[in-house]
């Protein structure tokens, strides 16, 4: 059996973990965790058995959930395979691995940037979340408190990203009137 049919397997049980996954407690704002095969390589041609295959794998987690547990569930489907086909033969290899985060509730500049929104509107914003990661998650690991705010849009990194221009002058005035009140200069 070659290395695409092995794989083909592989994806299949990595497409039953997503659903499992998806059937978790979800987070309150960004919902279940989830994966997906982001990159898949292998083989050399149309008549020739692939010797080898690779796929990549983006697995989203949620506040809480830990590298070891990421790489436990995908180890999980490795051993099965291997224990299934003493032919199969694979490993997992950790790439890159960035926490999942979440504002405190009591974060002061969550507070401060709120307060400010809800002025520049005439009514309090909904918090949402992301299930996508974001470079907040590197501050507030560090210990930065840390809020996430942008303009209404979409497209985002697509190849045609939009941003309502009027939302841009919105979020220029709740950013200033957050960095006042937040400095103290108000």
């Amino acid at each position: 059996m070659d290395a695409n049919l092995r794989m083909g397997r592989f994806l299949a049980r990595l497409e039953l973990l997503d659903q499992e996954l998806r059937t978790r407690s979800p987070h309150p704002r960004v919902g279940p965790p989830s994966l997906h095969a982001a990159t898949l390589q292998g083989g050399s041609g149309l008549s020739t058995y692939a010797a080898h295959c690779r796929v990549g794998i983006e697995r989203r987690t949620l506040p809480g959930e830990t590298t070891a547990r990421v790489l436990a569930e995908i180890q999980g489907i490795i051993d099965t395979l291997t224990a299934e086909d003493p032919t199969f033969h694979a490993g997992a290899t950790l790439l890159l691995a960035r926490d999942a985060w979440e504002v405190a509730a009591d974060s002061p500049i969550a507070h401060v940037v709120t307060d400010a929104a809800t002025r520049v509107l005439g009514r309090q914003p909904t918090p949402t979340g992301a299930a996508y990661w974001m470079d907040a998650a590197l501050l507030g690991a560090a210990g930065i408190d840390t809020v996430v705010i942008g303009p209404t849009g979409g497209g985002a990194h697509a190849a045609e990203e939009w941003v309502e221009l009027e939302s841009v002058v919105r979020v220029a005035r709740i950013l200033v009137r957050a960095v006042v009140t937040f400095c103290g200069d108000e």
